[in-house]
């Protein structure tokens, strides 16, 4: 079996680091994480159970039928992505009791160079700093809609740069998984050697990880969390999500005629 040499790897990134720092593009997409992350030391802190009983993991069905969903995100001229990214940012505010919402989402890469056949990592870690003030839904969404798209713009950027710069990690993780990805028979999972090579070299070791997942007609909530946290807490977490996505679904259907505030 070929276990590749991480020492070379991560020497030969390096050097592929230092060669992309004199670059235009570079430049530009650190301007533009320079702006995203200036206010980032006033986000707010999810702090830990009091009564940890992790780790663990749940999975929660929300409260939405594809078809209808389809619908609803074509009618209002949004993607379910910046849907159920604006979704969490508010519920995460909600918890850490600030306006200021610091996660990470996770892209993946495969598909940008049609590369489902190739083997490696081709996952990329974003930041996400979301302003989550009183505003109505219709403006929310959009300003998460425009910087979600920004940070995928600039997503060559590399994240361990980012986070060594703004002290920020990867601790919170937000993922929206299609069926066409979850069933591309042709992507691969990540080995326990590729899970330990990002580990020692990122640090990426998820304290809150939470995805939607779609599968055939639903859509399901799945949430692993770390030692941090209690199952009570994460439950709670789970309810609160379902209640603010549905909020905001039926706040953006009544978009085209008035704008509500989400409460």
């Amino acid at each position: 079996e070929f276990i590749p040499d991480y020492k070379i790897i991560g020497s030969v990134f390096s050097t592929y680091i230092l060669i992309q720092q004199n670059d235009d593009f570079f430049v530009e997409a650190e301007k533009f994480y320079e702006s995203m992350l200036v206010d980032v030391d006033d986000a707010g802190v999810l702090l830990d159970s009091v009564l940890c009983d992790g780790p663990g993991s749940i999975q929660f069905n929300l409260d939405l039928d594809n078809l209808l969903f389809n619908k609803f995100i074509v009618d209002c001229g949004v993607s379910e992505n910046v849907v159920f990214t604006s979704a969490f940012a508010y519920a995460l505010s909600r918890f850490t009791g600030n306006d200021k919402a610091l996660f990470n989402i996770v892209e993946n890469g495969r598909d940008r160079f049609n590369n489902y056949d190739s083997i490696g990592m081709f996952v990329n870690t974003l930041p996400l700093l979301v302003d989550c003030h009183n505003q109505d839904v219709y403006s929310f969404v959009d300003d998460v809609g425009a910087l979600f798209y920004s940070v995928l713009r600039y997503n060559y950027y590399p994240f361990r740069l980012i986070a060594n710069k703004y002290d920020i990690d990867a601790n919170i993780i937000f993922q929206y998984i299609p069926e066409w990805i979850k069933d591309n028979e042709n992507v691969v999972d990540l080995s326990a050697s590729e899970s330990d090579f990002i580990s020692e070299m990122d640090d990426l070791i998820g304290d809150l990880s939470v995805d939607v997942v779609q599968s055939g007609n639903d859509y399901i909530l799945s949430i692993s969390y770390s030692d941090k946290y209690s199952s009570d807490f994460v439950n709670r977490f789970a309810r609160s999500y379902n209640l603010i996505l549905k909020e905001i679904m039926d706040s953006l259907q009544s978009c085209m005629f008035h704008r509500y505030p989400l409460d």
